[in-house]
């Protein structure tokens, strides 16, 4: 079996995580790999921050919801806080009807998300 193209490209500005997602639709086996990628980073920081872009996303199955409220979990657990930047108008309803928005902070862009130090 082949191995997945990876799906995001992570990154470090001014202490936080980006996870930029590339694909419009991320497949069952590159989110495993996304899954494994942010958990490592998880794991491996004090109060971690992690901002998940999704400029280019078109739409978000119930796996990656399932993916964002284990990571809203996790790093809440060390004190840190997980962000969302760049949602189209499609992400913001799926996560508006699945009440994941009142979990997780969403800002415009990545700039905002940077720029908005709250802890």
């Amino acid at each position: 079996m082949n191995n997945p193209e990876p799906a995001v490209d992570i990154s470090e500005r001014d202490g936080t995580f980006v996870v930029a997602v590339r694909e419009p639709r991320v497949l069952e086996d590159q989110l495993e790999a996304m899954r494994r990628d942010v958990l490592e980073l998880v794991e491996k920081t004090n109060k971690p921050r992690i901002l998940f872009d999704f400029s280019g996303v078109e739409m978000i199955c119930s796996t990656i919801i399932g993916l964002l409220i284990e990571m809203h979990r996790l790093v809440g657990a060390k004190q840190g806080e997980v962000l969302l930047a760049n949602l189209n108008t499609n992400v913001k309803e799926v996560l508006a009807i699945t009440r994941v928005d009142t979990l997780l902070e969403i800002h415009d862009d990545i700039e905002n998300a940077l720029n908005d130090q709250t802890n």
